[in-house]
């Protein structure tokens, strides 16, 4: 169990730091200061909309021998499907 927190504690930790520093590196790579929040709110966005489609598909395929559910997994917690 120890080990199990440790590596969570690393984790968050070079989230946080990444998270500290994502916006000078955006800035350096020559993005303007002022679109900055763009930058933030894609990668929600993005998972919001891919997530579900990977999830989607994901459910369409099966073993051989699995018997298909007439409603995915992923379908029924999903709002937008």
């Amino acid at each position: 169990m120890w080990n199990l927190s440790f590596g969570f504690f690393g984790v968050q930790i070079a989230y946080a730091l990444q998270s500290a520093n994502i916006s000078r590196i955006f800035a350096t790579l020559g993005a303007d200061p002022h679109d900055l929040s763009f930058f933030w709110i894609l990668p929600p966005l993005m998972g919001m909309i891919v997530q579900p489609l990977v999830g989607s598909f994901s459910d369409k395929t099966g073993a051989a021998g699995d018997v298909a559910s007439p409603i995915s997994t992923s379908a029924r917690w999903s709002p937008c499907w």
